[in-house]
């Protein structure tokens, strides 16, 4: 659907009937500015030259290679904490532009902040991730060697399933977008 301001697409994956991926997304100019728009304020964290790589469990996808972590909101992931909450800095390996894309990596590299309640590496999944973009993510340096700031909680956990909520900023501290995320752990 394509309106004079705002364009709706969906895609979906698939063979026969089987269903792999959907995909929504919608692309709306920008408006004008009111005198309560607001952001997310990036969480107080020590500098990442202050700080050491962290690795994300025994193994970590193949894809991890490319990102380096290092934790220091929350609970590190499988450190047995009572409350889901993680996060820290992230930067690709290689400078990488900051772009849609790249935002939505960091986003959905990060353990979900269920994995700071167990004590033990759990696999998960993704079943659902919805990610807004924000100005900053198009207003981004275009080098990519600046770490992002990555924070993530999660309140609504039951019988396997999390639910959390991400914000990710620049080292300025400008949002580069917020995130919804819905997580099956397995046992």
């Amino acid at each position: 659907r394509m309106g004079a301001s705002t364009c709706h697409l969906a895609a979906t994956l698939g063979r026969g009937d089987a269903v792999f991926a959907r995909a929504t997304a919608t692309f709306a100019l920008a408006r004008r500015q009111h005198p309560f728009d607001r952001q997310p304020q990036a969480p107080a964290a020590p500098p990442w030259h202050e700080l050491d790589d962290s690795q994300h469990g025994d193994r970590p996808p193949t894809f991890l290679a490319m990102l380096r972590f290092r934790d220091c909101l929350g609970a590190r992931p499988y450190s047995g904490a009572s409350v889901a909450h993680l996060g820290g800095w992230g930067r690709f390996v290689h400078p990488t532009e900051l772009t849609p894309a790249s935002v939505t990596a960091f986003v959905d590299a990060w353990p979900p902040a269920v994995m700071a309640c167990y004590a033990n590496m759990r696999r998960a999944a993704s079943t659902e991730l919805s990610v807004t973009y924000h100005p900053a993510c198009w207003l981004a340096a275009a080098s990519g060697d600046e770490p992002v700031l990555y924070e993530a909680r999660s309140e609504a956990i039951s019988e396997g399933f999390s639910e959390e909520r991400a914000t990710l900023w620049t080292a300025d501290g400008d949002t580069l977008a917020t995130a919804t995320q819905r997580i099956v752990v397995f046992d």
